[in-house]
């Protein structure tokens, strides 16, 4: 349950598989951190235009240029996503796995 509801690689550490956990939590982590940079870089390009443009920032505007950017498909986006929902997958299929190992009756 922590792999999947708090954070991917918990349920490892939690299971004492630190170096697995550990290795799932930086790469949901680094992906993480590339979606919010993308992310971020998309939302500065957008206000750049609309200073360049000389048009007033309001909230309108925002969420208009918001809504039309969101249609795109960008592929910038796709690699990071991918990573944190493989790296997400894995995490809680690997903690269950470890998990019903562990339960198991020593024969």
């Amino acid at each position: 349950m922590l792999s999947g509801l708090v954070f991917p690689g918990l349920g490892q550490i939690y299971l004492k598989r630190y170096g697995r956990g550990i290795v799932v939590m930086l790469l949901v982590a680094i992906g993480l951190a590339l979606l919010i940079s993308v992310v971020a870089r998309h939302a500065l390009s957008l206000l750049n235009q609309l200073e360049m443009e000389g048009a007033t920032i309001d909230l309108q505007t925002l969420l208009d240029m918001t809504a039309e950017a969101s249609t795109g498909r960008s592929g910038s986006y796709t690699a990071p996503f991918l990573l944190v929902v493989g790296c997400w997958l894995f995490s809680v299929l690997d903690a269950c796995r470890i998990g019903n190992t562990k339960n198991l009756p020593d024969e």
